[in-house]
């Protein structure tokens, strides 16, 4: 069901591609902290709502106003760090997103914020050293949010961006405590790259 709701995303948005592109296309790696996680996972560490490193990656284009993006973004240490009670604790997210670049004051100005959303799925992996609240589970999740572009070059921006993401509810843990999801606000900054 996961797979088919992203499969059916990704459709939509490549329908949007104009047959002859001329269109503004870019790549946006970017690092920041997803802040107040949480989820509905053993918490072994007890670090939930502890800020977390998040790690990532977009591309995608902008004909007009209106574009497209594909990220991942990697949260490694999700879960805790690794040891005796965690083995792996990582989250990644993979999203398709609509931005809506908001229009400027005026033509020259250097400072262009932006709208953003979309869905797709976040891939939790959990390992414990005795495997008892291991889990490997993909959810269907959404984002929202915005950001500000920075124009540094004519082909370079500084970009800072927040956005919340929620994941749909899941199964029951395994210790039967409550469904397993994830949440976070993510903050981050960057560079996009434009060619």
């Amino acid at each position: 069901m996961t797979c088919r709701l992203v499969a059916v995303w990704i459709c939509a948005l490549l329908t949007m591609v104009p047959s002859e592109a001329t269109a503004d296309w870019f790549v946006r790696p970017f690092f920041g902290a997803a802040l107040d996680p949480k989820h509905g996972f053993v918490d072994l560490e007890q670090t939930s709502g502890n800020s977390k490193l998040v790690l990532g990656a977009a591309a995608g284009w902008h004909p007009h106003a209106i574009g497209v993006e594909f990220e991942l973004s990697v949260l490694p240490r999700f879960f805790g760090d690794p040891g005796d009670l965690i083995i792996a604790g990582r989250v990644t997210t993979l999203m398709g997103n609509v931005t809506w670049r908001l229009p400027t004051p005026h033509e020259s100005s250097r400072l262009r914020a932006y709208v953003a959303g979309g869905a797709g799925i976040v891939r939790v992996r959990l390992e414990d050293a005795l495997d008892a609240f291991s889990s490997r589970t993909s959810l269907a999740a959404g984002n929202a949010g915005g950001g500000v572009l920075v124009r540094l070059r004519r082909r370079l921006d500084l970009n800072a961006d927040v956005r919340y993401f929620k994941t749909q509810f899941g199964d029951v843990d395994r210790a039967g405590f409550s469904e397993e999801f994830v949440s976070f606000t993510r903050l981050t900054t960057g560079v996009v790259l434009r060619f």
